[in-house]
């Protein structure tokens, strides 16, 4: 689903500058972070300087919601530092947004990535209680979720079951092509995704060339793999089980 790639994206960047990621000059960044995020996984038409407007433009589209639970990861969340303790009190702006990329339901703790958060330069990771006075709002996409509910009649019908063998719902199969030097896929992107996310920090730009060819030589050493740079079935299967 996007929300595992939004999250995916924003772990990668932890770490970068407010430079690298293009975002150069003395403004407020962390709405243009979180924009760039959502582009990044296609998500286009949320593009906004600002914390409020890309508040408001997410409640204006179907494919977001303001949800009643807690938050998961891959929500968008809202801050309004001025806050006061009556929950009706927005009358001024949203100062801060974020992505969630963890909650613990037993002390309520969200953990996000943001830019602009504890440091003006760099992309960090914070994390605050929920039910803060300081939290406003959280968004989630859910845009890619299936829209197609059964009829009455359609879930009234007994479900054949045709086996008892335990299913893994973890377990999926995907075909990955094998990566070397040279190539310039999303296919990479995702492996260097990947790698960011195994803490061998690299470059996410969708081209394996020597810096990445380095790194995943690296990776595959460390995992004593055969470090010949090719990505190919052993080493997909290490880089997902790293995460």
């Amino acid at each position: 689903m996007i929300r595992d790639a939004i999250v995916a994206r924003a772990n990668a960047i932890v770490g970068m500058s407010r430079y690298q990621l293009g975002m150069s000059g003395t403004y407020a960044w962390c709405a243009h972070t979180v924009s760039n995020i959502l582009k990044y996984v296609g998500i286009n038409d949320m593009y906004d300087l600002s914390c409020s407007y890309l508040k408001n433009k997410m409640s204006a589209d179907p494919k977001w919601s303001e949800p009643d639970d807690y938050p998961i990861p891959g929500d968008i969340i809202f801050f309004d530092w001025d806050r006061e303790a009556d929950p009706e009190y927005y009358t001024k702006p949203l100062d801060h947004v974020g992505v969630v990329t963890a909650f613990d339901p037993k002390t309520l703790t969200v953990t996000y990535v943001n830019g602009n958060g504890s440091s003006s330069i760099y992309v960090t990771r914070q994390t605050i209680n929920v039910e803060s006075v300081n939290v406003a709002y959280w968004m989630r996409y859910i845009g890619d979720e299936p829209k197609n509910t059964p009829t009455a009649e359609e879930a009234a019908k007994p479900v054949k079951v045709t086996s008892t063998a335990k299913v893994n719902p973890k377990r999926c199969n995907v075909a990955l092509e094998q990566l070397s030097k040279g190539c310039e896929t999303s296919s990479v992107e995702t492996m260097q995704i990947l790698l960011n996310n195994a803490s061998y920090r690299i470059s996410i730009d969708g081209v394996f060339g020597d810096e990445t060819d380095k790194v995943l030589k690296r990776f595959q050493k460390d995992k004593k793999l055969d470090a010949d740079g090719i990505c190919g079935p052993n080493t997909w299967k290490a880089l997902i089980e790293s995460i």
